[in-house]
């Protein structure tokens, strides 16, 4: 063939008349060693959380054999990165985009419960302080209630007690006879003590009580 001897002479055509197709696993192989010595990087983080259900490769590619099946929440250590795929500890591949920091996620989630506690705390003290405030109030209200309904009891019984009064001394004054030497001081105590029991008597009744007897 004249190319032999005109190198500058090899056309595609050439080529590929002589070309055999190599084998999968050459193929993946070679692909595999590429992304391990040329495309390896650092990993963003040690520990990935699926935040999707994942079937992990064999190799960093879907073109990869299926691996195992990992369902959303599983945790997975990462032993390192090739292009968009993390190597896990388990020797499979599993796509970053399918992934996030465990650890930043439990510290977020951690961080979200700790301010819902503080805001739980706040929201019970103010509804303690607000409680407090009522309860005092109604206290308050409770005590001038109180007090008005005292104020206004005493005012009635001593209109009772006015009212009852001239009528108690003339009824206890008009049941005796004064003799003309004058009062004893024994009668004019029996007299008071009379004409109090009597406008005490009086006054009960007018007020809806029930004297003694």
């Amino acid at each position: 063939m004249a190319y032999q001897y005109n190198l500058g002479a090899v056309t595609e055509a050439d080529v590929r008349a002589l070309v055999s197709a190599p084998t999968w696993s050459d193929v993946s192989a070679a692909a595999l060693t590429r992304f391990q010595k040329d495309e390896a990087l650092a990993p963003p983080y040690t520990v990935a959380l699926l935040t999707q259900s994942v079937d992990s490769r064999s190799g960093p590619g879907t073109a990869y054999a299926e691996a195992n099946y990992y369902s959303p929440g599983t945790e997975l250590n990462i032993a390192g990165q090739y292009g968009n795929w993390f190597l896990t500890t388990n020797g499979d591949y599993i796509p970053v985009a399918a992934t996030a920091d465990a650890v930043a996620v439990k510290a977020a989630a951690a961080a979200k419960a700790a301010q819902l506690e503080r805001d739980r705390r706040e929201k019970a003290a103010i509804a303690a302080a607000e409680a407090k405030t009522r309860a005092a109030a109604a206290a308050a209200k409770a005590a001038a209630d109180a007090k008005a309904a005292a104020a206004a009891t005493d005012k009635r019984i001593r209109a009772a007690i006015t009212a009852a009064t001239p009528i108690a001394i003339k009824g206890i004054i008009g049941q005796r006879d004064f003799p003309a030497s004058g009062i004893s001081p024994a009668i004019i105590s029996q007299i008071l003590t009379a004409v109090v029991g009597r406008i005490v008597t009086l006054a009960t009744t007018a007020l809806g009580g029930t004297p003694d007897r």
